[in-house]
């Protein structure tokens, strides 16, 4: 790949100083290369990871053998896309409910934390131990730790 000038038609060159911090030589280097397949000759036999994509784009299927990477997610989503309009929207309101339990656990866990980190300091104040020593192993604030009952 070679850029040139709109103007002039000159090639592009790099730096010196580019061409140390990319370790590439030409412009065109920095940029991907691009691959056109034609997957109407491939004969459906998958002997490396990209003959898997390969087969995957003529196919649209994916074979329980595969590992190529990314294809796992892909799997997930042709599933998602075979699946019938009543069964997504059951799916969805199935995913709704996880990430609400999912939430509350969560919300749950650190109001006990909370609370678990407050009798330990109700207590350490019970034994004449310092605020600020409280403090330091709570996280409590100093204010916080007084208007503790």
């Amino acid at each position: 790949t070679e850029f040139r000038g709109l103007h002039n038609g000159k090639i592009l060159h790099l730096t010196e100083q580019q061409k140390k911090l990319f370790d590439k030589s030409t412009a065109g280097d920095l940029y991907p290369e691009y691959y056109l397949l034609d997957v109407t000759n491939f004969d459906n036999v998958a002997k490396s990871t990209l003959d898997e994509w390969i087969y995957y784009f003529k196919n649209s299927e994916i074979k329980e053998n595969f590992t190529a990477k990314g294809m796992k997610e892909v799997k997930t989503h042709l599933e998602y896309e075979k699946l019938t309009a009543e069964e997504k929207r059951c799916y969805e309101k199935a995913l709704d409910i996880k990430r609400g339990w999912k939430s509350s656990f969560h919300t749950a866990k650190m109001e006990g934390i909370a609370e678990g980190i407050e009798q330990v300091a109700i207590k350490m104040r019970q034994d004449n131990i310092p605020f600020e020593t409280i403090s330091k192993f709570t996280g409590l604030t100093i204010k916080e730790i007084e208007n503790l009952k």
